[in-house]
């Protein structure tokens, strides 16, 4: 997870990650929905993984980098199923993480969080 300065530590954790990596990446990055959101395509360009932006429905894999899409909220399902929940303009994430995750989450395989 990163905001837009982030960017940078999420490029450092994803650039070393090799093209056959075993598990799944998920990168959330809070952003003004209203913007245009150009983040996969340039981790797309930054990393040996294929990156894709999540959709609804879509399902975890091994080897590829999953990115978020502004103005919702992203969980995954026990199956590794995507569902996405529109956030609105302003998430609120405070309340969000805490009882959100524990609720809605299953474990991820892998999950890459940078903050700062």
């Amino acid at each position: 997870m990163c905001s837009t300065g982030g960017l940078d530590a999420v490029i450092r954790i994803l650039e070393p990650l090799p093209a056959g990596f075993a598990a799944a990446t998920i990168v959330l990055r809070h952003h003004d929905p209203r913007g245009k959101n150009n983040l996969a395509q340039i981790l797309a360009r930054r990393t040996e993984l294929p990156v894709t932006l999540a959709h609804d429905g879509g399902v975890l894999a091994p080897a590829r980098v999953f990115v978020a899409p502004t103005g919702y909220h992203t969980l995954v399902a026990a199956d590794d199923t995507l569902t996405l929940i529109v956030s609105g303009e302003r998430p609120p994430y405070h309340r969000w993480r805490r009882s959100g995750i524990r609720e809605h989450c299953a474990p991820l395989r892998s999950a890459v969080f940078a903050r700062l």
